[in-house]
């Protein structure tokens, strides 16, 4: 349809477009004919119950999942259990001593995960 190709032609030419439909349905028989085509670079907008199942991975949820950034923040998460074990384990008056140095690093791990994954969806759009 006309659409698909004004679609393609700005992919072509390196533009990001913002694609709205009256529709869910038109919405993903638009993504599914563009897909077809090729393009590697789409995101769908919008809540994933009313998406087809066939057109999953192209949800914001998952794009953003499989990023290199929400590795990283995956990791970061882990790292913060691991703190937060850690903490949790202290008795008496170790708990005292090394509890504002795990505090500190506590929460500039969790400053950190909010940066990637802040940066983890702006990479996505």
């Amino acid at each position: 349809t006309t659409l698909v190709a004004y679609i393609l032609e700005a992919v072509y030419r390196k533009q990001r477009l913002l694609v709205t439909a009256p529709s869910n349905v038109a919405v993903d028989n638009l993504l599914e004919r563009v897909a077809e085509c090729g393009c590697k670079s789409l995101v769908r907008l919008g809540h994933p119950a009313r998406v087809q199942e066939d057109l999953h991975k192209y949800t914001m949820d998952n794009v953003v999942y499989a990023s290199e950034q929400a590795a990283l923040c995956r990791d970061i998460k882990k790292e913060i259990d691991d703190v937060l074990k850690k903490g949790g384990n202290k008795k008496g008056k170790d708990k005292d001593s090394n509890e504002r140095p795990a505090r500190g690093a506590l929460n500039e791990l969790r400053k950190e995960l909010r940066q990637r994954e802040r940066r983890a969806v702006a990479e996505v759009l």
